[in-house]
């Protein structure tokens, strides 16, 4: 019993979400350091095992020569400038076309991100290719970065966006609008007369709405979240969140006693009211229905007369 006590107590303390930045760094490390003990001595896992569950951060994907990857700290930088460290330099020309594409970790983003890396490798203006010279490539990792997917009110993945004037304009290509390999993608891009043809974002939430500002203010605050509970274990993260989700639970069912009980009772009482109606109608005596007069015959009658 005691040991099954300590493993329970270890368990919860594993579930603490004790990381944060700055003084609270040593109860970071005690957290993860309590995490790994746990997973190790209860749940019996190697180290290759645990650091595949305390991973924080997916996998980043290899730099591209010809094309951005865009953070939420670079992000006015390269959009505005085409460069990723230098905010002084001289911002694009209005004329300027961005395609950037949104990934995810499912595996239609992986069949356009291959597409549009070999668009950006083989055929863009800076590889010597045909399209554009005004024409620029970027990626955006969908699960790692917050502040464009929210501004952009982008939901699923994959998505291929193409902003002109200074990303003032924005037009969402989906995977049902183009096949996803190197000879359609390229040769839509190609063709301005083509992708000008897609509907440009409008709208409260679009560049200019009246909720643009208040939609940056939101996204910049959901990164600050986001980035402060990527220093949280998952482990922890899904603890915390399972005990959340039966708190949640719980209190939504919290008077489903109370209700049961009444509805039984209810349906008691209706039944014994039954019982009584059913009992008092079998000992209530039926009135004797009398006999209807003896009527006799016209043969009778014509008889008797003649008698």
């Amino acid at each position: 019993m005691v040991r099954l006590s300590a493993s329970c107590a270890l368990l919860a303390l594993s579930a603490l979400p004790l990381a944060s930045a700055g003084p609270l760094s040593f109860f970071q490390e005690t957290s993860h350091a309590v995490v790994r003990s746990g997973l190790r001595n209860i749940l019996r896992l190697n180290e290759t095992q645990i650091d595949r569950i305390l991973a924080t951060d997916e996998t980043p994907l290899e730099p591209h020569p010809f094309a951005f990857d865009l953070t939420d700290d670079n992000y006015e930088t390269v959009l505005g400038t085409a460069t990723l460290d230098n905010p002084f330099a001289s911002p694009l020309p209005r004329e300027d076309v961005w395609v950037i594409t949104v990934h995810g970790p499912d595996p239609v983003s992986k069949v356009f991100l291959k597409g549009m890396d070999e668009v950006a490798t083989y055929n863009s203006s800076a590889a010597g290719g045909t399209l554009p010279a005004n024409m620029h490539f970027a990626r955006l990792g969908y699960a790692r970065e917050t502040i464009l997917p929210t501004r952009w009110w982008l939901w699923r993945t994959p998505v291929i966006v193409i902003g002109t004037n200074r990303m003032r304009t924005l037009r969402f290509i989906r995977p049902g609008n183009v096949r996803p390999n190197v000879e359609a993608l390229s040769d839509m891009l190609s063709k301005p007369a083509l992708w000008k043809q897609v509907e440009v974002w409008e709208g409260r939430l679009a560049p200019g709405g009246s909720f643009e500002d208040r939609l940056h203010r939101l996204a910049k605050i959901w990164a600050k979240i986001h980035r402060e509970s990527a220093k949280v274990p998952k482990f922890a993260l899904l603890a915390v969140s399972g005990f959340i989700m039966n708190f949640v639970v719980s209190w939504f069912h919290k008077d489903d006693d109370k209700k049961q009980a009444a509805f039984k009772e209810k349906v008691e009482k209706a039944r014994l009211e039954q019982a009584a109606a059913d009992a008092a109608a079998t000992e209530t005596p039926t009135a004797a229905v009398p006999k209807p007069p003896a009527t006799s015959s016209p043969a009778q009658r014509r008889s008797s007369r003649r008698k």
